[in-house]
């Protein structure tokens, strides 16, 4: 995985409620492509 992703979810992680972190994460580990992985860290932001 490449730094500015890493960064990305960090960041998001940080900034997001705890509880809803953990199935958002489960998500993006069977994601399919970087692009599913970015419209779920969005979704997660956008709380």
């Amino acid at each position: 995985m490449n730094a500015p992703a890493v960064n990305l979810i960090k960041q998001t992680v940080a900034e997001a409620d705890p509880a809803a972190i953990v199935p958002v994460l489960e998500k993006c580990l069977a994601a399919e492509s970087a692009g599913d992985v970015r419209q779920l860290l969005a979704g997660l932001q956008g709380d």
